[in-house]
């Protein structure tokens, strides 16, 4: 799809912005919260009174129907800083899905002329799940300048909670970089060996791939995820709560709770935990139960809990269950699990939180 936009001055000094428009399936609320493609912010220098048209060349791969699109405009400040200046919404546009698999799904479109353009499925050699298979991807340059890209295909996870938020997720495994140089409106295709750990395998089952190119300088180019129509319709862990996504190697999958709670008892919680990473790590979990669900529940907890040492090898995970050391006094409390890394001795850092959804009653 083109995007085109006539930016103006009305000031009389110089001055500086970013432009930028999405994409939004139809709903409530502003079309940026609900926004599910994004293309490239291009900066905008304006003279006094001046005028500039911008155009967006962008490939995007949604199911059919109709979306909301809205272009902002931000003044850029002495200091860095950024004002919203003003924002247009086109009435709502028509997209065609793919007639082909898989879908090459975008959140924000490539920073320059060079992308992502064909990707073959994924062949596997034999009945071996580990064993190598190859990808075949076509990688275009539609641009005047020769360029330099790294291709490789890179294998995440999405968080338990946001499943639905496709784009977001951590890096589990990337295949070694291909390098290719690719003249002016010209067009390579690179096979990608793959081979993934079995364990990795075995802990993610609903892995993603993403095929990405990157720069000499490592930089971000284009990015695509491997998929279909039913990437758009992935609902989110039902029952759970989450505010952030992992701020470390450790993530909380899932929180069981007893399900019937007892003022005179001290219940257990079971968390299951997954390694994002390559590496062993040592940790310990916490859960509370406040009566809120701050950020700070240890502060005004009511019941709480806290396991020994765990060590969760390369890519894998456990469930632990973690006992309170305290009855549950009778009432509404908010539940959150938590967890740290055992990074040096006496210091822990927090990795993740989750919260359960519904308020838990005890009786």
């Amino acid at each position: 799809m083109t995007v085109a936009a006539l930016i103006t001055n009305a000031s009389r000094v110089e001055l500086r912005g970013l432009a930028w428009w999405v994409i939004a399936p139809r709903g409530t609320g502003t079309v940026w919260d609900r926004a599910i493609f994004e293309s490239r912010v291009d900066h905008v220098d304006l003279g006094q009174s001046g005028n500039v048209k911008l155009t967006w060349d962008a490939s995007f791969a949604l199911p059919t129907g109709f979306y909301d699109l809205g272009l902002a405009i931000h003044r850029l400040n002495v200091d860095g800083s950024q004002t919203p200046s003003d924002a247009r919404y086109a009435d709502p546009i028509f997209v065609s899905a793919p007639v082909s698999t898989p879908w090459l799904i975008r959140r924000q479109q490539a920073t320059g002329d060079v992308e992502v353009t064909n990707v073959s499925t994924l062949t596997q050699q034999g009945h071996d799940l580990t064993g190598p298979r190859t990808l075949l991807v076509t990688v275009s340059n539609s641009g005047p300048l020769g360029a330099n890209v790294a291709i490789q295909l890179v294998e995440r996870t999405t968080f338990s909670g946001w499943e639905n938020r496709w784009w977001l997720g951590e890096d589990l495994y990337a295949t070694a970089p291909i390098q290719r140089t690719l003249a002016p409106f010209s067009s390579e295709i690179a096979a990608v060996r793959v081979q993934v750990p079995a364990i990795l395998i075995t802990t993610f089952r609903a892995r993603q791939q993403w095929v990405r190119l990157t720069s000499p300088d490592s930089s971000f180019v284009d990015q695509v995820l491997l998929g279909a129509g039913e990437t758009f319709s992935t609902q989110p862990s039902k029952g759970l709560l989450r505010r952030g996504g992992p701020s470390g190697p450790i993530e909380i999958s899932a929180i069981g709770d007893p399900g019937h709670w007892r003022h005179t008892a001290k219940h257990n919680i079971f968390m299951t935990l997954v390694n994002l990473t390559g590496r062993s790590h040592e940790m310990k979990a916490w859960w509370y139960l406040a009566k809120g669900s701050e950020a700070r529940p240890w502060l005004d907890a009511v019941a709480a809990g806290v396991s020994t040492r765990i060590t969760l090898g390369p890519w894998t995970s456990a469930t632990v269950s973690v006992t309170a050391y305290a009855d549950a006094p009778i009432g509404s409390w908010q539940l959150s699990a938590w967890i740290h890394l055992n990074e040096q001795p006496g210091r822990l850092v927090q990795s993740d939180v989750l919260w359960v959804s519904e308020a838990i009653t005890v009786t």
